[in-house]
């Protein structure tokens, strides 16, 4: 199984993944701040200025953008295998598909991993 995720990572090597991730979180993280501070004084008023501010920036990041970047990202490796015949290699060899997609959803948890830190 470690073969077929170091598979996935060497096709996805050059799609800058890990890079679209990163701007979608810090752009998440950003907008979530801005909008904290257009309605600072709100918070203020209830007393939930640093909950807020950690709530605002992390519904945008981890919500919205983080799920509509993976979903590119795994267009772009669906868009890769076909453009490639990959799937037609995939069909004739030896290893199980159910093992194939288990290691594409890897992959993809590990680059959430690595944005999440």
């Amino acid at each position: 199984m470690l073969n077929l995720i170091y598979a996935e990572y060497l096709k996805n090597k050059r799609t800058w993944g890990i890079i679209i991730l990163l701007v979608g979180s810090v752009l998440g993280s950003l907008l979530g701040t801005f909008l904290y501070v257009a309605n600072k004084q709100v918070f203020i008023q209830n007393h939930t200025q640093w909950l807020a501010l950690w709530g605002e920036s992390n519904l945008f990041a981890s919500q919205i953008f983080l799920p509509m970047f993976l979903g590119i990202i795994i267009g772009n490796n669906v868009k890769n295998e076909l453009n490639n015949n990959n799937l037609l290699r995939i069909i004739v060899s030896p290893v199980k598909v159910t093992q194939l997609i288990m290691s594409k959803w890897l992959y993809m948890i590990f680059l959430e991993l690595i944005n999440q830190i």
